[in-house]
């Protein structure tokens, strides 16, 4: 046990391994390894730099020159435009709207209108965005299903 932490293990499973358990363990290294490899937003408000992780990123939003990051537990605004951060973005961020950019892990469902969030937030998704959007969407979670 004690040589599990010279070479960094994750996990253990005991013999017999349920698949169950196996896929599991796996996701979760799996999503501790795409941690890795994305960079933080960062963005400036006043005097300070603000460094957020994608991953904690559930959706942005602007309103009159106010930038929005929310993600699980709080909110930070800054001022700014979208098209600052939007650049960016790891893929799975789509913008379905001129005021919003959404973390596609983070939707749960969604119709013509509204993207509805893990944690029961609704954003809208425009009339014009939303064909390019259910087809990004849906190709992004054949993607994820195969990972």
């Amino acid at each position: 046990m004690f040589q599990s932490f010279d070479v960094d293990a994750s996990h253990y499973l005991i013999k017999p391994v349920s698949r169950r358990k196996l896929y599991s363990v796996l996701d979760h290294i799996i999503k501790q390894l795409n941690l890795l490899k994305e960079p933080p937003i960062i963005v400036k408000s006043g005097q300070s730099t603000i460094c957020i992780s994608c991953s904690d990123l559930m959706y942005l939003e602007v309103n009159n020159k106010t930038l929005t990051l929310h993600n699980q537990t709080n909110t930070t605004e800054v001022s700014g435009k979208l098209e600052s951060v939007e650049k960016n973005l790891p893929a799975r961020f789509f913008r379905c709207h001129r005021s919003y950019i959404v973390n596609m892990d983070y939707i749960v469902r969604f119709d013509r209108m509204d993207l509805h969030l893990a944690n029961g937030e609704i954003i809208p998704v425009s009339k014009r965005k939303y064909q390019d959007f259910s087809s990004t969407f849906l190709k992004y979670m054949k993607k994820e299903v195969l990972l």
